[in-house]
């Protein structure tokens, strides 16, 4: 088996249980000769991903947009720090152009991070969700005219693909009943401030991620410029959006089912009374005829009995009422976050990283082995065994989380569509 770049430093002292589950480079040059045409960076390959063979061969594949220069330097993360370019109009353009192209009805997007620019890169990441959900048109700023004329014609053929249905959409499409690309965002911390996590939400990616990646005592050598506090308040900002959002949204279900409920019960009893008043007088009449009919024939035959004549009417149908207090609540953005094991970090220190992610109101949770990407970065003070994981993905579920992703070669962004897609059924 052929093993990535990032893994043949390592591989010698790597378990095998680490080793074995490393994907060979596969058929992914297709993948990277349209990301290299496209101008698209995508973490897979800045952060060294071991499962890039599998994710590339698969055709899927995180981007990462604003430039492939990070403004922190973190012990763990290979991306490469220094003064990032300017912001590139058209690359919002060019991810859904690629994501369209590769036939993706899941796409994964994050970020460097951005401390240079006044909004962190909030509005690039809103674009970008925009440009793939299809809210954008030709003439929206950041899709040059050749791009956006190219992204119609990817989007309809997406389509037609039976790839384009291999996820379930809960946003549904547009007039045509075309399903929209699902979006899911890791963000960096964006300076913590809830007005930017404001913006990304409303855009509307069906995930708002952002990573707390190691325990509290260990975050300032891990993480840099980042605090465990800052990451654990943008969680809870996000969630608390949400909640809002969706209880506003079952506020505004409820009221609007019960005006159309009353409209519907006001229209069928005037259509009732209608037909109660016809059938009246048709009732009466005919009673009329028959007491005419009958003393007519008793005039006729006198002293003979006449058969009573009996008129019976329909019942009016039952009114049909619909409870507006059963209405569902719309799902909302699900609100993610990844930890890392092995980086001197205790069991105890873990379950409290994984409390505090939920107490901030987590839905989702990703927990994976840490490996050094290069011997520049931290090392690995312990790897970690496949049932050490399980129990933690045991432990996550008590804690209340809608689902649970645990295993050495776990990461943010691996298999996102298939955790988000089990979420989803519990809702």
């Amino acid at each position: 088996m052929k093993y990535n770049a990032s893994m043949l430093a390592t591989a010698k002292r790597l378990p095998p249980w680490v080793l074995n589950g490393v994907s060979g480079l596969g058929r992914s040059e297709e993948v990277k000769a349209r990301l290299r045409s496209a101008e698209l960076v995508t973490v897979c390959e800045e952060a060294r991903c071991p499962n890039i063979g599998e994710c590339f061969s698969r055709h899927t594949a995180t981007f990462m947009i604003l430039g492939d220069t990070c403004t922190r330097r973190c012990g763990f993360c290979s991306v490469k720090t220094g003064r990032p370019a300017r912001v590139d109009s058209g690359e919002a353009g060019r991810v859904a152009v690629a994501a369209a192209d590769m036939g993706l009805a899941y796409v994964v997007i994050t970020m460097v991070a951005r401390d240079d620019l006044r909004d962190h890169g909030a509005q690039q990441l809103v674009r970008t969700i925009e440009a793939l959900h299809g809210l954008g048109g030709p003439d929206d700023e950041g899709l040059r005219s050749g791009t956006a004329r190219t992204l119609w014609r990817s989007r309809r053929r997406l389509a037609r693909s039976s790839e384009a249905v291999r996820v379930e959409a809960i946003g549904g499409g547009g007039e045509s009943g075309e399903r929209r690309v699902q979006v899911e965002v890791l963000v960096s911390d964006l300076g913590g401030r809830a007005e930017l996590i404001a913006q990304v939400l409303e855009a509307g990616p069906e995930v708002f991620g952002h990573n707390l990646e190691t325990v509290r005592r260990l975050t300032p050598a891990v993480r840099g410029r980042a605090t465990y506090e800052r990451s654990l308040s943008v969680l809870a900002a996000a969630s608390l959006q949400v909640r809002d959002a969706r209880r506003d949204a079952l506020r505004n279900a409820a009221l609007h089912s019960a005006e159309d409920t009353a409209a519907r019960l006001e229209k069928k009893m005037a259509a009732h009374s209608a037909e109660d008043t016809a059938a009246r007088l048709e009732k009466k009449t005919a009673a009329h005829y028959a007491e005419d009919t009958a003393a007519h024939a008793e005039k006729k035959m006198p002293g003979r009995a006449m058969e009573s004549i009996v008129v019976t009417t329909a019942d009016s149908a039952a009114q049909n009422a619909t409870n507006a207090a059963g209405c569902r609540p719309p799902a909302g953005t699900a609100i993610k976050s990844g930890l890392m094991a092995g980086l001197g970090e205790s069991r105890k220190e873990l379950s409290e990283a994984m409390r505090d992610i939920r107490a901030a109101g987590c839905d989702l949770l990703t927990v994976g082995q840490y490996l050094r990407p290069t011997r520049n970065h931290l090392p690995v003070e312990r790897y970690l065994e496949p049932v050490e994981f399980e129990e933690i993905a045991v432990e996550a579920r008590e804690l209340g989380f809608r689902e649970i992703a645990a295993g050495p070669l776990v990461r943010s962004s691996y298999r996102a569509d298939s955790l988000y897609r089990r979420s989803r059924e519990q809702v």
